[in-house]
């Protein structure tokens, strides 16, 4: 017997199939055409009444009864009614988002259902296709059928209002039609009982699998948390973070709590959803349910979740502590303006971002926090921030960390109103935090970075500034690059407009990387005065000394192959004399590699995902070179808990300020090493084996060029000198204790071929550069702290990923730490003891104590200001006025004395 009539002759199914295309409609027009109404129960009535009216239509039809052929059009009544469940779940939240698999699963079932009418014309393999999927959707519908069996009491209670409360029941629903319709046609054929088994089996095959690798997985966790790594004293997570393999399913064990659903042995199902908003969207997941039934959660804390997350998925962005959710923001503009200087080889980059809030929720839960995070090139710092608050530009002013944090959490969480931060973490990145973000509505914001430019060889490159956050992918960008001077053998991405050597524009689709390359020409001979100092750009050459080398330490990780660390314990033993030559092994500590333990050495260090090496380990700085090939992610050093022996020992070390030899492979570091390289812990090298060949041959390396009035920024090949300003002919001639020294140097600009710029005062983004790489060479020895210890310029929350400063031991830093937050104010920099911040209300920083520096340069600019005359400038300027308007007033004057006389 025929299941279903054609659909030629079928109306009341073809009226199904309608309802539905316009419930899914309904269903999904919040997201087809934001911004979406406030209350969202008016779209699942919409629903509702679809799956009423066609239940009265199936009544009124007869095809609920036995022998009608009614199986077909139940089908689609059953799929209006889940359609209508999940859109109810969006306002009376039974479970969380579903993961995309699922959701693909449950639209693929659906389908299948869809197609029964058509089910006996069917040749006999689709026929088999359809039982093996329906056999599928069996085991789909059976999880959320015991999934719902907790409120199945409720939902026959509360069933007589509207009968809402029997959506809990379709899952039950469907389970039982799918048996029905595979009893129905392995009664024609009962060979296709074999392939609605073999989709039971498949369904039951794959989260046997998975559940195993979970449980698997979850065990390695354990006994890696349970071998704590004492001997070096780590925190445990850190020998899981080392040892557990990358995958998708460590991931979601990771996850487990913090945005995965998960079982609870109290309450079952329901009992235990993510405590902490994890940056992404709060999801189910049934194969994460079912796994969780037998393994529970896993050992390591929420906290110690996270910080693995951070080490190995690069999830730091993800991982930042939220005060409210942000799960419905969107990035929706960027204008990107940038002012290049290619003479002084630094450029100043404006990014004006609107983030959209695309809500669909009812009314009372639509503020939400949006949190970038920007990714900056290597000594580059953050210089102006500003918030749009009730139409008009608020500016930031700058503080200490403390009072910026504090701030911001206070109105954030208790007042709700208008504030923005912007924070420095580790690895070259800034967080900025806008609140609140109302439903259906954007809010604008503006954060300016200053920053040098990349030289390589005869190439200066401009990379774009690019951010983690509210997702860009529908965003629109326009881009506007204004030079200084003439840019020479331009090269432009494929997607910029073309412009002139000066001017370059495009807009379009959102573009995170990408750079813009020009020709070098050298450095102009400009200064910045302020404050009586100037600040004076020369080139960097690298300079290289004897290297007497008595101690190699290998880095060693999964990043290497064998042929590199084969290669290198060769070289090394070839040397004469031969230094001695070390890797660090877990445990066992510094172990000898010899031609007997080289293999052995490399197969179990080889296996770990990074290394933190153990920097007070390392006998003899003066004598020692560390060779290291890094992984993308690790932990930085504010993961490590101040409080173990590895940060104190750690901390111990740098403020000897000691800086040992580093040479990396390739151009990557860790983060953890990127931290260090920050903050001029070691000197730096970087290249393949052959420069490293070329270092052990000749027995040199990197000489330190840095002063307390000099600091290197090497990518760009500059350096930055602070001299004392003498004005007895202006800046022209200015004199300092090191005049032999920087005549020296200006020689040695000039043999580039460096020209003199338009003018002699460079652009205010020269001092702040140098404050910036300033502080941090400052701080270089006061690295890793409690948060009990934190000068008055620390913070414990938000973005725990801060570098903390320490009370000086007396050999850490040279400057006091209240020297480097006035430094950081003069500048107007976001610094690790500095930020910026913008709130609504000028009682708002009176009451956080948070005040305007007179003697600052207040927020960057597009049209950055030259240098700001001193007091002995101004007095030969009036000087200069003085004498001009004499000179035009006096024969004027005598003019009409002698008319008047003549009168």
């Amino acid at each position: 017997m025929p299941i279903a009539p054609l659909i030629t002759r079928d109306k009341i199914w073809f009226t199904g199939l309608v309802m539905i295309v316009f419930s899914l409609f309904f269903f999904y027009f919040p997201v087809l055409f934001p911004p979406a109404p406030v209350d969202q129960m008016g779209f699942f009535l919409l629903n509702y009444v679809f799956v009423i009216l066609y239940f009265i239509v199936l009544a009124a039809s007869g095809r609920l009864k036995k022998g009608r052929n009614g199986l077909a059009p139940m089908f689609l009544f059953l799929i209006l009614f889940l359609i209508s469940a999940y859109a109810l779940n969006k306002e009376m939240s039974i479970f969380e988002r579903s993961t995309g698999w699922w959701s693909v699963v449950l639209v693929l079932s659906c389908l299948n259902y869809m197609g029964l009418p058509f089910f006996d014309r069917l040749p006999s393999v689709l026929q088999h296709v359809v039982c093996l999927l329906a056999g599928l959707s069996l085991v789909v519908f059976g999880y959320l059928m015991i999934y719902l069996v907790p409120v199945y009491i409720f939902g026959a209670i509360y069933s007589f209002f509207l009968g809402i409360s029997l959506h809990c029941f379709v899952p039950l629903l469907l389970f039982i039609y799918t048996i029905v319709f595979i009893r129905r046609a392995g009664e024609e054929n009962r060979r296709l009982f074999r392939s609605w088994w073999a989709g039971i089996s498949l369904a039951l095959l794959a989260t046997i699998v998975f559940i195993t690798r979970w449980v698997t997985i979850d065990r390695d966790i354990t006994r890696h948390y349970k071998k704590e790594g004492v001997d070096q004293g780590l925190p445990a997570w850190v020998n899981v973070a080392q040892h557990i393999p990358r995958g998708p399913i460590t991931e979601k064990i990771l996850k487990t709590g913090l945005i995965y659903s998960v079982y609870n042995s109290h309450w079952g199902f329901f009992g235990d959803t993510p405590s902490r908003n994890f940056g992404e969207a709060r999801q189910h997941d049934p194969l994460v349910i079912l796994a969780t039934l037998f393994t529970g959660e896993p050992v390591l804390s929420e906290q110690e979740r996270i910080k693995v997350l951070e080490s190995l998925y690069d999830s730091r962005h993800q991982a930042q502590e939220r005060l409210w959710k942000g799960d419905d923001l969107c990035t929706q503009t960027v204008k990107t303006s940038i002012q290049l200087y290619p003479g002084l080889h630094l450029a100043y980059t404006e990014k004006n971002i609107t983030v959209a809030n695309n809500s669909i929720h009812m009314a009372g839960r639509d503020e939400e926090e949006a949190i970038y995070t920007f990714h900056l090139p290597e000594g580059a710092v953050v210089s102006s921030l500003s918030l749009r608050i009730n139409g008009q530009e608020e500016k930031g002013k700058l503080t200490t960390r403390e009072k910026a944090d504090s701030a911001y959490k206070t109105i954030v969480s208790h007042e709700r109103r208008d504030p923005s931060v912007v924070h420095w973490q580790e690895g070259n990145t800034v967080s900025v935090r806008v609140f609140p973000v109302v439903a259906r509505e954007s809010r604008l914001f503006t954060i300016g970075i200053t920053a040098p430019l990349e030289k390589k060889e005869d190439e200066l490159i401009y990379r774009n500034v690019y951010f983690d956050g509210p997702s860009p992918a529908d965003a629109t960008e326009s881009v506007s690059i204004h030079s200084e001077s003439p840019l020479s053998a331009l090269k432009l991405p494929s997607f910029f407009q073309s412009g002139n050597d000066r001017t370059i524009q495009r807009q379009g689709k959102y573009q995170a990387d990408w750079a813009l390359r020009f020709r070098e020409k050298g450095l102009d001979k400009r200064a910045f005065v302020f404050d009586g100092k100037q600040y004076a750009l020369e080139p960097y050459y690298k300079h290289r000394e004897p290297m007497d080398l008595r101690q190699v330490y290998l880095d060693v990780n999964k990043s290497w192959t064998r042929e590199e660390y084969e290669k290198i314990v060769e070289w090394v033993q070839e040397m004469s004399p031969q230094p001695k030559l070390w890797v660090y092994v877990p445990k066992d500590g510094m172990v000898a590699v010899t031609n007997a333990t080289m293999d052995g050495l490399f197969d179990k260090l080889s296996l770990e995902q990074f290394s933190l090496f153990p920097l007070f380990g390392i006998d003899g700085t003066a004598a020692s070179l560390m060779i290291s090939k890094s992984p993308s992610s690790s932990p930085v050093l504010a993961d490590l808990d101040s409080g173990t022996g590895f940060s104190q020992r750690t901390q111990q070390y740098l403020s000897q300020r000691k800086k040992w030899r580093l040479f990396s492979l390739g151009s990557e570091l860790s983060p953890y090493l990127k931290s260090l390289k920050e903050f001029r812990a070691f000197r730096y090298e970087q290249g393949e084996l052959s420069a490293l060949h070329e270092l052990l041959n000749k027995k040199e390396f990197a000489a330190d060029p840095e002063t307390d009035d000099r600091v290197v920024i090497d990518p760009a090949g500059l350096v930055i000198s602070r001299r004392k300003e003498s004005v007895d002919a202006g800046t022209d001639s200015a004199k300092t204790d090191s005049a032999e020294t920087d005549s020296t140097r200006t020689e040695d600009a000039k043999t580039e071929g460096a020209e003199p710029g338009p003018d002699l005062h460079a652009p205010d983004h020269v001092l702040r550069l140098f404050a910036y790489n300033h502080i941090l060479q400052q701080m270089g020895g006061r690295l890793i702290c409690d948060p009990a210890d934190l000068i008055n310029e620390g913070q414990t929350s938000g973005d725990r990923r801060t570098v903390h400063v320490v009370k000086d031991t007396g050999a850490g830093m040279r400057n006091d730490p209240s020297e480097l937050i006035s430094e950081a104010r003069q500048a107007h920099i976001v610094s690790p003891v500095s930020s910026l911040v913008v709130l609504e209300k000028q009682e708002d920083y009176d009451r956080f104590g948070i005040l305007d520096s007179k003697n600052s340069l207040k927020n960057a600019s597009l049209h950055s200001k030259g240098s700001v005359p001193e007091p002995g400038e101004w007095a030969v300027l009036l000087l200069v006025v003085m004498t001009f308007l004499y000179v035009l007033w006096e024969p004027r004057r005598d003019f009409r004395n002698n008319k008047t006389r003549h009168s």
